[in-house]
């Protein structure tokens, strides 16, 4: 049986050598569909890339709105509590949305838009990165449960103040949108 297999693979060989049109066509047969696999897998990689440029614009925007609008509240920042919740409804994506505040040199959550946990010690120099930077967000990302997240904090800025009294802090989990990248 072997034996015979070594014919038929003589025999093929030496056909497509002797025809050489049989042997583009095997070529093209290979190359095409390759190539075809090669360009989709390039187009997802461009387009997950761009949803994740798209997604940290979006953080970083929500991020500027608030910190604007929060900005000259001041003690009545309590107040902005309902437009966190309504955020964070509207938004599924948005695992966690909350304001911080330092007690001495520990930070504390003083209003969130749920009731997820956050272990804000954990990030507390980036907290002290955002107060350095206070005219942009600082995100990066983070794996947590094994799912990617993008952390995101920043720095509301105060009215005459070099400190910042008040630090915005996002948790925007990227699961679900991971997930349909890889039914793709």
């Amino acid at each position: 049986m072997i034996r015979a297999l070594r014919s038929y693979i003589a025999t093929g060989v030496y056909e497509i050598t002797q025809h050489r049109g049989l042997a583009l066509a095997i070529t093209l047969l290979l190359i095409v569909p390759l190539a075809f696999l090669w360009s989709g897998q390039q187009f997802l990689d461009s387009a997950r890339s761009q949803s994740e440029s798209l997604e940290k614009s979006r953080i970083g925007l929500l991020h500027d709105v608030l910190a604007v609008s929060l900005s000259p509240q001041g003690e009545h920042i309590a107040k902005s509590e309902p437009m966190f919740r309504t955020l964070v409804e509207q938004n599924p994506d948005i695992a966690f949305l909350g304001l911080l505040t330092f007690d001495g040199d520990a930070p504390r959550i003083v209003l969130r838009g749920n009731d997820a946990t956050f272990d804000v010690d954990r990030y507390k120099d980036f907290i002290g990165l955002s107060a350095v930077r206070q005219d942009e967000s600082i995100i990066f990302e983070e794996l947590i449960n094994g799912g990617r997240h993008w952390i995101g904090f920043r720095a509301v800025p105060q009215q005459g103040g070099i400190v910042p009294e008040y630090y915005l802090v996002t948790d925007t989990s990227m699961v679900e949108a991971d997930a349909r990248f890889q039914a793709q």
